[in-house]
């Protein structure tokens, strides 16, 4: 009895030592795991400040393509390479953007706001690619511009969906990190992408005749090799100077009738051209441009060659449209006259892409010819089934 009343006290001290032991337990454990927790949020929030501070930049930059797509809404009165330039800086820089914004290595604050930011872009991309298909259409020929309503129309749509997306994502961001990004809207005047503002845009749009699109090509000069030496039928006869045209090649360069300027045109500079192929065309465009007077030899004169039995023609070719151009052909024909049995001689070349305003040079031949023999040359410049322009040329090889 008495052992047994002695070992109860030890019985308890040990039992209150244990519970003290769990509770410095837990109270350790419950420490390191707030600090954990406080780590991991801390972790959290650099991580959404990081994220948010590489998309601040992006989302500046869309909204201010907000301006640029006013300027287009608003540009009635534009020329068709000033609204060209507008419509493509407005589609290159949205779809740059989307491009930037899916390369960014950065996990987002949730999935959910990373891919609603990324449908803002993507739909803005797609709103200024289709207002371009929209604009043509509007500029276009009567039955076209039925078609530029609806278009139009689809692209206020986008425009709506990228916004409404936006003001979506800011509420799917804490809260500090929406007040970091601001807002970004495109749709600044509603009225104006209304159906019925929309129907008045399309038939001034139509009307314009400065934004008419029009795909053109004009032949700027004309040069032979080896050069005329003198150019017959003249009032005074006279000797044509050379000009020359690369550091290796010395050519005269005729003008024509066809060419749509009077007394001068414009040719390529002195600087060094790039020289490009285009199936099978040798072609040369250069940086600069410059303005020269150009000869024209007019209705009955004859233009000696020296003599040869290959004759290569030169030609400037140059986009004098509003509209950028591919797949424009100029050809080169040589026909004989007097007493010469001989079948005519021809070139053809396809031309590569040109924006408006752009020129090139572009050689054909070699043409066979015969000394003491008289020719016509004919060059002609323009797409199959449209407008072509023409220079006609008389020729005399020497004996």
């Amino acid at each position: 009895m008495l052992g047994s009343r002695l070992s109860s006290p030890r019985r308890r001290r040990r039992i209150w030592l244990s519970v003290l032991a769990g509770l410095l337990v837990a109270l350790v454990i419950g420490e390191v795991a707030n600090q954990v927790v406080s780590s991991s949020g801390a972790a959290a929030t650099r991580s959404t400040r990081s994220w948010i501070a590489a998309v601040a930049p992006l989302v500046d930059q869309s909204s201010a393509l907000s301006a640029t797509l006013s300027e287009v809404r608003n540009g009635s009165s534009l020329h068709r390479t000033q609204l060209d330039a507008l419509l493509g800086e407005l589609q290159g820089s949205a779809q740059q953007l989307q491009r930037d914004y899916r390369a960014l290595e950065l996990a987002p604050p949730t999935p959910a706001s990373g891919a609603t930011l990324g449908a803002v872009f993507a739909d803005r991309a797609r709103a200024a690619t289709q207002l371009t298909g929209a604009i043509a259409l509007a500029t276009g020929n009567a039955a076209a511009a039925q078609s530029a309503e609806a278009a139009l129309a689809r692209v206020a749509a986008e425009v709506r969906a990228g916004d409404a997306a936006y003001q979506r994502f800011l509420r799917e961001l804490p809260r500090h990190g929406a007040r970091r990004l601001g807002s970004s809207v495109w749709l600044r005047s509603p009225s104006a992408w209304s159906p019925a503002a929309l129907s008045v845009w399309v038939s001034v749009l139509n009307r314009a005749q400065a934004l008419a699109g029009r795909r053109q090509l004009s032949l700027l000069a004309v040069s032979l090799q080896p050069r005329v030496l003198k150019i017959d039928g003249l009032p005074t006869t006279i000797v044509a100077p050379p000009t020359t045209t690369t550091s290796t090649t010395t050519t005269t360069t005729l003008s024509t009738s066809a060419v749509p300027l009077t007394g001068t045109a414009t040719t390529l500079g002195h600087h060094p051209p790039r020289r490009r192929h285009y199936h099978g065309a040798t072609t040369t465009t250069a940086p600069v441009v410059t303005t020269t007077t150009l000869q024209i030899p007019p209705a009955g004169s004859v233009s000696l060659v020296q003599a040869t039995s290959r004759l290569t023609v030169t030609v400037v070719v140059a986009s004098t449209g509003n509209l950028p151009v591919d797949g424009g052909l100029v050809q080169a024909t040589l026909v004989p006259t007097g007493r010469v049995a001989a079948s005519p001689e021809h070139a053809l070349r396809r031309l590569g892409p040109l924006a408006p305003g752009d020129a090139r040079y572009l050689t054909l031949g070699p043409l066979a010819v015969r000394s003491g023999a008289s020719y016509r040359l004919q060059v002609t410049a323009g797409f199959p089934g449209g407008l072509q322009r023409q220079a006609d040329i008389a020729l005399r090889v020497e004996p």
